[in-house]
């Protein structure tokens, strides 16, 4: 069992009892930094935690396309209209999932594809951000 996995059943363990997900898969690299990825299943959703260099990511997916990865962030975004504050400790990105678990369902399930619209709205204009800081940055 990974760190990221015992980390989850202690510190979180309401994903399990209240919320009835299942870990699926429990990967853990020590060569890696000791990154580990916890892929879990519910009948809701799918959440994948990272920890990449000692940060904690989470991922979602909704069931209907359950390789279809996107950050806890960006999809709070689209449905907030503001990215949350940048947090990469296990219990703050848990907490932000719990909070805000009921309209993360909703985003990833019945209205998925006014989800996904918008995520990729945001994709495109992040993308153009990025663009326009490296022509700006290649025109000095």
């Amino acid at each position: 069992m990974s760190p990221l996995n015992q980390q989850l059943l202690q510190d979180a363990p309401w994903l399990f009892n209240e919320l009835g997900f299942r870990v699926i898969r429990d990967h853990y690299d020590a060569k890696a930094f000791g990154n580990c990825i916890v892929t879990l299943d519910s009948e809701t959703l799918r959440a994948n935690f990272v920890k990449d260099r000692g940060q904690i990511l989470l991922y979602l997916a909704p069931c209907l396309r359950p390789d279809d990865w996107r950050a806890l962030v960006f999809i709070l975004e689209t449905i907030q209209g503001v990215q949350p504050a940048p947090r990469f400790e296990l219990d703050a990105v848990a907490s932000l999932f719990r909070e805000n678990y009921p309209a993360l369902v909703e985003a990833l399930g019945p209205k998925w594809q006014e989800t996904r619209q918008e995520l990729q709205r945001l994709s495109e204009r992040l993308y153009a951000v990025q663009h326009e800081v490296r022509t700006t940055k290649a025109g000095l």
